[in-house]
């Protein structure tokens, strides 16, 4: 398919999405939905312009709701205030009934890497992973595609490849083995738990520029993005340079805290160096002897907007011998007592009160109770859904009251809900009573006794 025949030439409109919904992949074995935002200033035929490939096309730009990234929006805000230059954005529509199966290079393993809750059984899908044949069709067709029919930059330097959660494992995997396409690499809450621990092996430096983040209210997210950090700085990549890494404090894994992050990337891939503005840290603040370490999380805000965790700070200690920092922010109590730590950079400090205590039990028990509404169907489970596929199915107490416990590492944060189905955690939610979702914030900072009451379910 030639685009020149399907929009014409001169009919091309700049600033706009176009969508090409019969784009044939050998690769995959069917049609491939593409959809492509040319910027503004794209009338200029004597430009070319970087490219921006993202995973899961259908989300990602403007539709009227507020389930996408909006990329094609922002975008276009930041090229016309001239915060970064001119890019062409192309999005790849997935598959959305077989969506993990097509992002996963290998069929996950059977235990899924949790942070510092260890492994856990894992049911992912059934069958091999397809990872390879989108690898092929978004390197080998896509791409040459796009470079045929519009104006780009090809080579690796102007080039970058994001996603979100699947799509930041899919990017990870492929920026790893296509390294000499893909010079930049958007890894937005890369879901890596889903990946053979063979594979961090298989890392190495490949001069690349790289974006990792993820949202503080992403429990075991959070964990496994600081160690994927640690793996990245220590073949070489310097932050701030080449690598960037950012926990968004009171980020869940949706698509608005995606789309805030994509701004940001947008703004450190391509736009200018900033001047810091202001900073914090932030985190728990008591840490026992021999135990787990507290981690906290420093947070660099910028004057266009782009927020940082720093990894590599430097802090002093108010009262010397009593804990231990290192750059990373984790703290360990060397004896009982209380500090305070500095951080400072060239123009920034902040100050955090720390309490070392001796004893502090790694995970922490919550203790769920349920009022659910009369009219529930009894025959059906109630069950706790926290935090993407982890569940607690509640015991029936009394007529309307169930009852659970789970067992949750310290300082984790998440949100949850209660639904009447084990497998899907958006089917027969609740919600309230004039229909709208309900999300329940959690931070697992002690031994905690919930009591809530379901007011509606969604399906009744």
């Amino acid at each position: 398919m030639d685009v020149n025949d399907k929009y014409g030439q001169d009919g091309i409109k700049a600033g706009s999405v176009h969508v090409i919904q019969d784009f044939y992949s050998r690769a995959l074995n069917r049609q491939q939905t593409i959809r492509v935002y040319l910027p503004p200033n794209y009338d200029d035929k004597a430009c070319r312009y970087p490219v921006v490939y993202l995973h899961d096309g259908q989300w990602c730009f403007h539709d009227g709701s507020s389930e996408t990234w909006e990329a094609d929006v922002i975008a276009e805000q930041l090229i016309l205030s001239g915060q970064i230059p001119p890019v062409i954005l192309v999005g790849i529509d997935c598959n959305e009934k077989d969506r993990r199966r097509e992002m996963s290079h290998i069929t996950p393993p059977p235990f899924r890497r949790m942070g510092r809750r260890g492994y856990i059984p894992c049911y992912s899908f059934e069958g091999e992973g397809m990872g390879y044949s989108y690898e092929y069709c978004v390197t080998d067709e896509v791409k040459p595609y796009v470079d045929a029919n519009f104006r780009t930059l090809p080579d690796k330097k102007n080039t970058l490849l994001a996603g979100a959660s699947m799509g930041g494992l899919v990017t990870l995997n492929m920026g790893t083995s296509r390294h000499e396409t893909y010079g930049m690499l958007g890894l937005l809450s890369p879901a890596i738990h889903w990946v053979a621990d063979e594979f961090y092996n298989s890392i190495t430096w490949r001069d690349q520029k790289i974006w990792l983040d993820c949202g503080m209210v992403e429990s075991y997210y959070v964990d496994n993005a600081r160690e994927l950090y640690k793996i990245y700085s220590s073949l070489g990549y310097k932050q701030g340079k080449d690598l960037w890494f950012l926990a968004q404090p009171g980020a869940i894994h949706t698509e608005r805290y995606f789309r805030e992050r994509f701004k940001m990337l947008l703004l450190w891939m391509f736009g200018k160096t900033p001047k810091a503005k202001s900073c914090v840290i932030l985190g728990n603040d008591t840490v026992s002897v021999g135990g787990m370490p507290m981690v906290c999380n420093v947070i660099v805000i910028y004057e266009n907007g782009v927020m940082g965790s720093d990894m590599d700070a430097d802090f002093d200690i108010r009262e010397p011998g009593i804990v231990e920092i290192n750059g990373n922010g984790e703290i360990r109590a060397l004896c009982q007592g209380e500090t305070e730590i500095i951080y400072h950079n060239e123009t920034l400090t902040a100050n955090k009160h720390i309490k070392a205590v001796n004893s502090l039990s790694r995970d922490i028990l919550l203790e769920i109770y349920a009022d659910i509404p009369e009219d529930t169907p009894e025959q059906e489970p109630i069950v706790f859904h926290f935090f993407r596929d982890q569940y607690c199915i509640l015991q029936k107490k009394e007529d309307n009251l169930y009852h659970g416990l789970i067992g949750i590492p310290r300082d984790w944060e998440f949100f949850g809900h209660f639904t009447r189905c084990v497998e899907n955690r958006d089917m027969k939610t609740e919600c309230t009573h004039d229909g709208q979702p309900v999300n329940r914030y959690i931070k697992a900072d002690d031994n905690i006794v919930m009591h809530y009451k379901v007011e509606k379910w969604s399906d009744l």
